[in-house]
């Protein structure tokens, strides 16, 4: 499922950088051939900061033929004065593109040492983590203490013992960039003299390629004829892996805790294990993890495992009816302990679950978050020995990788809810404006149900008709889910009925017609634009159709791939404008407005007086 979101990210921003491509050899196109002197190279800016974002240096493959279709021009249109600002150009487009490549690589290669610091800390063997230049970028503390002074990989062409091992070893890692897993025994030259290392490579892939590989390195001097240890050691870096692998693509996912246990619960040979997490009740059951799906439902459904902490902070288990001094809520000084199970008689009478289970050993590891201790893990065995120091150091790394995961998990959660309530507060605003532009409009018609002049009421009305409109907009923002843009079909057919209605017009003699695409548009553009059709509508209410003369009016709002431009048609048969009118110096304020509102548009138009009045309006969505 990953692999195929990625490859649709990767499909969306290829065609992102096409449109951009495309939006820029129209604008050379345009101002080449005008020779107008506009800057509109800002635009340039665009694909080639978004390459370098996703992309890093291949950057160039977009910005160098961007820069040549820039200034090759000048040569055959002669346009020869423009080469050296278009070659200052050229070259800020590098620069931009160079400076915006490199911080993003030195972003990404700080997320990656900050995700694996805490886990590579927790591990007992040497570990390092390499990059493809080789260049050891993190290791843990137990990996500085044989090789103190090691800052590339390089470092080992010197203290490996045999030279064709250390020719395996270079191999070996640069397999591991293309792919590879690899396990080579080497003999090694350590602070505390010549030791034997079993040397994993591991790739890590990241977004669409591998970055780095991490090394392991199992000292076999004690333990070079024991087979199962080294199978034991290879499992378990296997495990370390596979989690960090789990981490780096799923993140917070809910269903990566589960992995995680199934993991370890594959690789170690624990029989059962328990994720409990502090909550404002005390502690609960966060996850669950036996090797009896029966037995993991009874514990899931509420098997009491534990109830609560005393006031020392030790926590008290119902299950064996003692108190644990040991383990003690302090990230300082709580490190987690295991211990045996002598018999089932340990278990008081109401856990069935464990009694079910035979248990004969447990472990108890807390985990950290911060500086706090959020929760714990409890593994069980059924074998009696089966727990000792090393699985506890071994384990512990692991505990911290899911303790990751729980906290970005809650993080995302956090964040949604934050999310939630600020689009709770936008609605809120909204709904305020709509309310108060409503008094508005209530006064206004107070105000002009007072009056007896006719023109004083006219105006009133057409006041009222303007405040309505913006109200309507705060409405359609208010009802809308995204709280950012208005959908101009609908908004049309519901101003239209509002306007007729204020005007008191009879709907049999003056018919309307709508041809409005499901187009919207963002509030900086929404309010000119619906008051340019009140204005327009209005101007045809009051003045094409004296007299009760019947008539038509039509509206039509669509978007111009040809000239990629929204087109605004309205149109009346009217009777036109009278002698001594023109538009818009000659005319009244509702000629200013329209005037005004264009512009306000950027849009240009053209009038027509055949056979009543039309305007063909063209502009482009405001920002």
């Amino acid at each position: 499922m990953p692999e195929k979101i990625w490859h649709k990210m990767k499909k969306l921003k290829l065609t992102i950088i096409i449109f951009t491509l495309i939006v820029c050899a129209f604008l050379l196109y345009y101002f080449k051939l005008s020779q107008q002197s506009v800057v509109y190279t800002h635009f340039f800016y665009v694909p080639i900061i978004l390459s370098a974002l996703w992309w890093n240096y291949k950057f160039l493959f977009v910005a160098i033929p961007l820069c040549a279709a820039l200034i090759v021009p000048d040569f055959f249109i002669g346009g020869k004065n423009f080469v050296f600002q278009n070659l200052i150009r050229s070259t800020m487009f590098l620069a931009i593109g160079f400076v915006v490549a490199y911080h993003r690589i030195r972003l990404k290669k700080t997320h990656t040492l900050i995700k694996y610091r805490d886990i590579l800390a927790s591990i007992k063997e040497p570990v390092a983590i390499v990059d493809s230049s080789f260049n050891i970028i993190l290791s843990n503390l137990k990996f500085k203490e044989f090789f103190p002074s090691a800052s590339s990989a390089y470092f080992f062409k010197d203290i490996i013992a045999e030279t064709s091992d250390s020719k395996m070893f270079f191999d070996a890692l640069f397999s591991s960039f293309t792919g590879e897993n690899n396990s080579l025994p080497l003999a090694i030259t350590t602070s505390e003299g010549l030791r034997f290392f079993e040397v994993n490579f591991y790739p890590v892939l990241s977004e669409e390629k591998i970055e780095n590989t991490i090394v392991t390195m199992w000292d076999m001097t004690s333990f070079r004829e024991s087979e199962k240890v080294k199978n034991t050691f290879n499992e378990r870096q296997s495990l370390i892996i596979n989690v960090l692998e789990l981490l780096n693509i799923h993140g917070g996912e809910p269903s990566v805790i589960k992995e995680i246990l199934n993991l370890v619960k594959l690789h170690t040979g624990i029989d059962l294990l328990l994720i409990f997490i502090k909550g404002p009740k005390g502690f609960s059951l966060y996850e669950c993890k036996a090797d009896d799906e029966s037995l993991t439902n009874e514990i899931e459904k509420g098997c009491p495992l534990i109830n609560k902490i005393l006031s020392s902070g030790d926590i008290y288990y119902p299950c064996f009816g003692i108190e644990n001094p040991s383990l003690i809520l302090d990230d300082k000084k709580n490190k987690g302990y295991y211990s045996s199970i002598e018999n089932n008689d340990n278990y008081s009478e109401n856990c069935f679950c464990l009694r079910k289970g035979i248990y004969k050993a447990q472990a108890v590891l807390p985990f950290f978050v911060g500086g706090d201790t959020p929760g714990f893990f409890i593994c069980f065995s059924r074998e009696k020995e089966f727990f000792n120091e090393d699985i506890l150091n071994f384990l512990r790394g692991l505990v911290q990788s899911v303790a990751m995961a729980i906290e970005r998990r809650n993080n995302e959660i956090s964040l949604r809810q934050t999310i939630i309530e600020k689009e709770h507060l936008i609605k809120e605003v909204h709904h305020r404006v709509k309310n108060n532009m409503q008094i508005i409009t209530s006064l206004i018609s107070l105000q002009s149900a007072r009056q007896s002049d006719d023109l004083a009421r006219s105006v009133l009305n057409d006041c009222q008709n303007r405040v309505r409109i913006m109200a309507l907009i705060q409405e359609k923002l208010y009802n809308s889910e995204n709280f950012s843009s208005i959908n101009f079909n609908n908004y049309i057919h519901s101003l239209v009925p509002i306007l007729l209605s204020s005007y008191k017009i009879d709907k049999t003699k003056i018919k309307v017609t709508l041809e409005i695409s499901d187009i919207s548009f963002n509030i900086t553009t929404a309010i000119p634009l619906a008051q340019l059709i009140n204005e327009l509508f209005t101007n045809s209410l009051k003045h094409a159709f004296p007299l009760d003369r019947s008539g038509e009016i039509h509206i039509a709002l669509f978007y111009s791939t040809a000239n990629q431009q929204y087109m605004l048609s309205f149109s009346d048969n009217g009777i036109g404008f009278p002698d001594g009118v023109s538009f818009p110096d000659k005319g009244n304020l509702g000629f200013q407005l329209i005037d005004a509102f264009i512009k306000q548009l950027r849009g240009k138009y053209i009038l027509s007086l055949n056979e009543g009045v039309s305007f063909f309006i063209s502009f482009s969505s405001l920002r």
